[in-house]
């Protein structure tokens, strides 16, 4: 398993989120995105090119 390179904490309100992630910096490559909440956990690869 990797390391975790970026962690950020998100106050969610009612309805829709949405968060821009900045990969400024980041080298060209594959990474994987969790997401996280009391409830429900979520996985996706992210390809930086």
């Amino acid at each position: 398993m990797g390391r975790a390179i970026k962690s950020q904490n998100i106050i969610p309100v009612v309805g829709s989120n949405e968060i821009v992630i900045d990969l400024t910096g980041f080298a060209k490559g594959a990474y994987l995105v969790q997401l996280k909440s009391n409830e429900i956990s979520s996985q996706t690869r992210l390809i930086v090119e």
